[in-house]
């Protein structure tokens, strides 16, 4: 349709990624990071034209100016790059392991709930879902700031469950709140554990 269309070369292999690959594994943070940069190249530049334009302007334009005092490194040979690779020990993995099964069981009994649940028990659980897949993707990035908010969220969890509120409550059947009450202390219990081995960040050749 646009003409851009380019066959696969044999001599030229596929290399699939981004020029400015991220050092993440947190959904949020990956999908939301470039309109943080594009809001921050706003705020940077002098002219005021510029903070209006480097909206519209193609993928990877910047002001002159915000690209020369705040210089941003991109990958220049797609051939020898180094991959976003923490080092994990098994008890990372199982934790990445409980974590992701957990997830999918909410989604599970939100989705097979839905249209019986109230919209405050509707947000709760996107709540809960969302800060889920938050925390423990930045556990796993190695952030110090990952184990307070994981070990508050699992406290603040926990005191839900037994102090229920007009603006957060989980109205499901009584197995599903036992579960979530082991939940939220196993999450606290394996966070602490972690804590005390945080994962190595470090990136890897390609």
């Amino acid at each position: 349709m646009f003409g851009t269309f380019q066959e696969e070369l044999d001599d030229k292999p596929c290399v699939y990624g981004t020029l400015k690959p991220v050092q993440t594994w947190n959904p949020i943070i990956i999908n939301f990071q470039h309109n943080w940069g594009l809001a921050k190249d706003a705020w940077r530049a002098k002219n005021w034209l510029d903070k209006f334009k480097l909206w519209f302007m193609p993928t990877g334009w910047r002001p002159k100016d915000v690209a020369e005092r705040f210089p941003i490194a991109i990958v220049e040979n797609v051939y020898s790059q180094e991959k976003y690779a923490p080092k994990y020990s098994t008890l990372h993995k199982f934790y990445a392991i409980f974590q992701f099964v957990c997830i999918n069981i909410f989604i599970y009994v939100l989705l097979t709930n839905f249209g019986a649940l109230s919209l405050n028990t509707q947000l709760s659980f996107g709540l809960l879902i969302s800060t889920t897949i938050f925390g423990f993707t930045s556990l796993l990035d190695g952030h110090k700031w990952a184990f307070f908010f994981e070990i508050s969220r699992g406290i603040l969890g926990l005191l839900f469950l037994v102090y229920p509120t007009e603006f957060f409550m989980l109205e499901i059947n009584f197995p599903f709140t036992i579960f979530l009450g082991m939940y939220f202390s196993l999450s606290i219990l394996t966070t602490c554990w972690m804590y005390q081995s945080p994962p190595e960040r470090s990136l890897k050749a390609v």
